[in-house]
């Protein structure tokens, strides 16, 4: 993966709440992050010595969108051939990943309520995806 030539970018939905849209970003970032190990760098030593583990290398702007765009949104990435996870109501109210597998089956794809996605590929066209879209506040 050039990094250079990648673009990472969360859009969730504009009127979560603040901490479900911190849990949203951080499951996002976690599923982006095993599909792409490479986007985190190496540990890095500080001045003093101490070892601190790698971090991202690419910026992870967190836009907002309404609701009824998500699903929209990730359509057309996947279109793209870009990567895209979403994060669904259904996980996030599940209490286990086994409820969640049986409610995610037991839900039909056009039923499904997404808190937010993350889109990951070539740089311009996830700028052409998500570019408009504000910043979460």
């Amino acid at each position: 993966m050039n990094l250079d030539a990648t673009k990472f970018a969360i859009v969730l939905d504009g009127g979560l709440p603040g901490g479900v849209a911190a849990n949203a970003a951080a499951v996002l970032s976690l599923s982006v992050g095993r599909a792409f190990p490479e986007i985190v760098g190496p540990a890095v030593t500080d001045g003093d010595g101490d070892e601190h583990p790698g971090i991202t290398q690419l910026p992870i702007p967190v836009l907002r969108a309404a609701p009824e765009a998500l699903p929209e949104l990730r359509r057309k990435a996947s279109e793209r051939g870009l990567y895209c996870v979403g994060f669904t109501h259904t996980a996030r109210t599940a209490r286990s990943y086994d409820a969640y597998t049986q409610r995610m089956a037991a839900t039909a794809n056009d039923n499904l309520c997404f808190v937010g996605i993350a889109i990951v590929g070539e740089r311009s066209a996830v700028e052409g995806l998500c570019g408009a879209l504000p910043m979460l506040r």
